[in-house]
This record gives C-alpha cells, structure tokens and sequence, in this order.
C-alpha cells in the first residue's frame, strides 16, 4: 500500500507524526508533500496545483488535520485524477468556532458549509465516537463516511520519579476548554503546593491576571512553546499532570494529546470526566477524574494523590500499560490502514 500526505503541515507534529510513523510501521509506503505553513489559503491551493499527484497512482491522498479549507481543492483535483481522499477532521470548523467563541454568525455559516462539504463528499477521520456524534448535531446529518481514529502517542520514555517537593504540572496552549481558571482555583485551595503551568495561548492573559487576583504564591508560569525535548526536561519534575476541566462541550467529545502523553511518560493524571474519555479508559485505574468546573473537587483529588506514593505508582504502571497495548504508532497505524483497505 502507498499514501501520499499532503497539506499544510508540520510532520512532527504529535497526530500527523503518529500517523505517518504507524503506518510505516505496518508496512505501508508514506510519501510526505507539505506545503508551507506560512501560506494562508489562497497561497496553499496555488502550491497545491504543483504538489498535487497527477501523474502517480496512489492507494489513498490523506490531508492532515487543521487542512479543511484546503481539503474541497484536494477534493475536486482527486475527482480529476482518480486519486481516493483521506480528509483527518480532528479538529472541524465549527466547532474549533463553538469552542473559542471569536467567529461571527457569518463567517460560522461559511464554516458549517465547508463543514458539511467535506464531511459528506470524503472519507474522515475523528478522534472519538463521542466527537463523532457531536460532529452529527453540529451539522445535523449522519455522517457515514466519518471514521474514529484515538489520537494515540509516539513513543516517549517513562519518565524517572520526581524528587523533593509535589509539583502539580499544567501543560498546554489555554484555550478555553482546557479551563485554567479551575486549575487556578484549586490552586488557592491548596497553599503548600507548588502548581507550575506551562505554555502559552488565548486564555493566557485572563490566567495571569487571576493569579493576581486570587493573590496566589504558588501559582508558576513558563510562558512559552517547547521543542519535545526541552518540554520533556520541564515535565520530569512533576509528579502529577492535569489535563481538561472547563464545562465546555469539547470537553465531553474529545481526549487531547496530553492524556495519552502524560500516560506514556509514566506520570499520574487528573482530568475532567467525559463520555469520550471512557471510551479508552477506565477512571480510577489508569487515571483520575474528576466532574468539570469543579475546582473543589480537583483540589480534593490532588491532596489525596498526593498524600498517597503507592497510588501514583499504580496509576504510573496502570497507564503505562494501557498505552502500550493499544496507542503506540504501530496500533493507530494498524488502525488506519484497516480504515484505508475499506476504502478501496
């Protein structure tokens, strides 16, 4: 089998790296065409137009995810050279515009059309089967061609034991359903532990101003994004990770990266309890959850974690092991070119 992915992409980005080391891992030939990212779309479809695979037959042209503007332009150049389309919807127009509330009413229009164009005409890809669902009610219709494919995780070492003191370890890009404002909240509750959050993004500004209002002192920020190494360094003196918390629906329909990457380094994690969680996991075993919106509730579940090494070391092994049996590259890419082979 040969795939050609092609898009605006960064190939070691955590979804796009996963899928393209899992299928090789499987046996199946990848051939990368990126386009610069620094193009806005009407510069992506003109270097499409010379990327585009006219003359060489492939089994499928998967687009990466964060390409759904660019996809119906992929889509109509397959029509034309009879090259079949994988389209990865991790993400959607709406609801990336649902979930961070900056869109006008006619612009989300517009949204919900590329939407339904892309969704009903390719193959696509999500990352769970409650996404999957919500992916059907934003747009209202069946989408029968959309396929669930977890996010997994490349392979990353189990990191060491933390020495010294409890950190409590926040990483992302503060968008709004990652809910920073609960994580602060319970920090207030919780003087005697240090709470070091790293990363930077749209609710970036609103946490610092927070902490000031809330008069926190153990409340640390490393503003900034990481080459995988240097983040990896930082996330070595955690001993317990946080995940999402914010009462938003895209808490409920997805499981971000740094679920399965807090699993893989070995490290406990605490995150808000969903439908697509359960989906992979099993609170309680491999991790703890705890209602979104709930800053008490987070506060609880931390001073109790953190009171009790042999439940850190069980949740460690536990997570651990649930990574590897089913989320490692090899699994997502014996996943997909299943996925691929139907659709032939």
């Amino acid at each position: 089998m040969r795939v050609c992915i092609l898009g605006a992409f960064q190939p070691d980005y955590a979804r796009h790296y996963v899928i393209r080391e899992g299928l090789q891992r499987v046996g199946v030939e990848v051939e990368l065409r990126p386009i610069p990212l620094e193009y806005r779309t009407p510069g992506r479809v003109r270097h499409l137009s010379q990327v585009f695979p006219r003359d060489e037959k492939f089994d499928a042209i998967i687009i990466p995810a964060f390409n759904q503007l660019l996809a119906p332009f992929v889509w109509g150049l397959g029509q034309i050279y009879r090259q079949p389309i994988l389209l990865d919807y991790l993400i959607g127009l709406v609801d990336a515009a649902e979930d961070r509330g900056k869109v006008s009413g006619a612009k989300k229009q517009i949204f919900r059309l590329v939407d339904q164009f892309n969704t009903t005409r390719m193959t696509t890809l999500t990352d769970t089967n409650a996404h999957r669902e919500a992916f059907q009610k934003l747009l209202g219709k069946p989408l029968h061609r959309m396929r669930v494919l977890p996010v997994g995780v490349r392979d990353l070492p189990m990191l060491p034991l933390a020495d010294g003191e409890i950190v409590v370890q926040y990483t992302g890009t503060y968008i709004p359903f990652h809910g920073v404002e609960v994580i602060l909240r319970a920090a207030k509750m919780l003087p005697e532990i240090r709470f070091e959050l790293i990363g930077k993004g749209q609710t970036y500004p609103a946490a610092i101003k927070r902490v000031a209002e809330l008069k926190l002192k153990n409340a640390h920020f490393v503003p900034g994004y990481f080459p995988k190494d240097e983040l990896m360094a930082m996330q070595t003196r955690s001993t317990i990770m946080l995940g999402v918390f914010a009462d938003a629906p895209k808490t409920r329909y997805v499981v971000p990266t740094k679920i399965f990457e807090a699993l893989a380094l070995g490290r406990p994690i605490i995150t808000a309890e969903s439908p697509a969680l359960s989906e992979f996991f099993t609170p309680g075993e491999q991790l703890i959850t705890v209602p979104p919106a709930d800053p008490t509730a987070l506060a609880d579940a931390i001073l109790e974690l953190a009171d009790s090494p042999q439940k850190q070391e069980a949740l460690r092994l536990a997570g651990r092991s649930r990574i590897e049996s089913e989320f490692l590259p090899e699994h997502i890419g014996a996943h997909l070119k299943a996925i691929l082979e139907h659709m032939r």
